[in-house]
This record gives C-alpha cells, structure tokens and sequence, in this order.
C-alpha cells in the first residue's frame, strides 16, 4: 500500500484523511497474517486485496476475520464484493466488514442488497503526536519493551486482562509481540506483571497505531493504561511518526482513556456481517 498519498491531517476529517487512517487498522493484520503464515503454514492464514482495502482470514473465531478499506478509493463493483464474499464463503467464514462514512455510495447499495446486519460500532480516535505531552510515570511502574523471548508470556497477560469478554487464544496476541517495529510493552507494578498493549508503527507512513491494551483487576485505576499509552505514543513520535490512531468501543472507558492523553474522535465506523 505504498502508493498511498499521505496528506498532513488537518482538523476537518475527510475521505483523505480516512484513507490514510485506515492503513493503520489494515497494516497490523496484513503483518499479524504473515507472521502467523511464518509460524503456523498449515492453518490456511490469508490475507488479500480488494477494492481499495484488505480482507484477512484468521480463523472462524478471530476478530482479525474481516475485511478493512473497502470502497475508500472509488465505487466497488458487483464483481469485487462477490469476490469478498467468496474469500470468506470458501473458508466457512461470516463475511465481516468494517464500514467507514466515508466509503462509496456504491459499497453500501451492496451491503443493503445483500442483507448484512450490524454488528458493533467502533469510534476511530486520532492525536497529533508532535502534541502528546509526556507525562512522568508513577515509580510504582515501570513499563518494558516486549522482546522475543517475552512475547509468550505478555500475550498470557493479555489474555488474563481481556477474560472478561470471553477466553483467548494466546497466540492471538503473540505475533504482534514478535513484530520488530511493533509498539508492545508490558507494565509492571511493584515488580509484578500488571498489564501490556499493542501497537505498530509504520514510519514511511508517519503513523503509529495502538491497539490491544489491558490491565490485570487487580492492578485497575493506578495509571497502568495512562502510562502504557504514554510509552506507546512517544515512541512513535520519537521514530518520526506524525499520526497516532486507536479504535474503541464508543462510549468505553478505552476511549475516554484515549480522550484524556489527547485523542479525539475523528470519526465512528461499524461492522457488519452476513451469515451463510
């Protein structure tokens, strides 16, 4: 997707500027695909082109399964949403799509036609990163660069963060911990795993995305997640990225976390299925 024209971000929020916002939700999975084709060649991960945008496949349960940026560039024609659907129809998968106001008139006649239904709002959160204004972490924390060889066990305390909205897979979060431009760390307090979060940067695209953050209960309202977003953005900055984005529930205390370390909502976007 390097031939994407990237515009600085002004205030008002256009088709332009979501083009450019979107690579940041389709850049992660396109790289979470690879590296689980790299480690698990036989679970048929795939990932492809379409329409301006990018399905994934990552299994019937994953919500990586969906597909990101379609009809942003210009309308869709019958024949590319068919093939949409075939990539998911073939792998006995819902067809998922993630649906920003600002995509073609024409992506949405399809979507009506052919009975999709909502399924979940998502509130796309953006901040100027040469404005984030760093702020001292408490010394009861301290946050760590995931490496390598502790991929395994911040994926396990993500999971234990995330147990509240059902089991996870571990290896749903360990790829993103093995990516070397990934922005993913873990937190500490008091010497004990208390939380981590993910994220990426993409510096020929001057964007840092975040995603994935979690807090064990017990460690909740002591600045774990301010601090972890803290790192995540500075680092960002720090590698030359211009933009950070992040996508959350509308309304949730993950988006008002967001709001209070500078993001606004730029725009909300939903998910929609159809089910074979």
């Amino acid at each position: 997707m390097s031939s994407f024209a990237l515009p600085k971000l002004e205030n008002f929020i256009d088709q332009e500027a979501a083009r450019r916002l979107e690579l940041n939700e389709m850049l992660p999975s396109r790289d979470y695909i690879q590296m689980m084709q790299q480690l698990h060649p036989d679970r048929g991960f795939a990932w492809r082109e379409n329409a301006g945008g990018m399905m994934f496949y990552a299994g019937t349960k994953s919500p990586i399964s969906q597909a990101i940026g379609m009809g942003l560039h210009g309308p869709v024609s019958a024949a590319e949403f068919d093939e949409f659907e075939a990539f998911y129809r073939d792998r006995d998968t819902p067809a998922q799509i993630v649906v920003s106001p600002f995509v073609d008139p024409s992506l949405m006649q399809l979507i009506g036609e052919r009975g999709y239904r909502i399924t979940e709002f998502n509130s796309v959160l953006v901040c100027r990163l040469d404005e984030v204004q760093a702020r001292p972490i408490p010394s009861h924390i301290r946050i760590e660069a995931v490496r390598p060889e502790t991929a395994r066990r911040w994926a396990e305390v993500l999971c234990e963060g995330f147990a509240e909205f059902g089991p996870f897979p571990t290896d749903l979060f360990e790829p993103y911990g093995l990516l070397s431009y990934g922005l993913n760390y873990m937190a500490y307090v008091d010497g004990e795993p208390a939380g981590g979060a993910a994220g990426a940067m993409y510096a020929e695209h001057k964007l840092g995305a975040i995603f994935g953050a979690a807090t064990l209960p017990k460690f909740r309202k002591r600045g774990v997640q301010t601090a972890l977003t803290q790192t995540r953005l500075l680092a960002a900055r720090d590698a030359g990225c211009e933009i950070g984005m992040v996508c959350t529930q509308p309304g949730s205390g993950s988006q008002r976390n967001a709001e209070r370390n500078g993001f606004r909502v730029a725009y909300t976007k939903v998910v929609m299925v159809r089910n074979w």
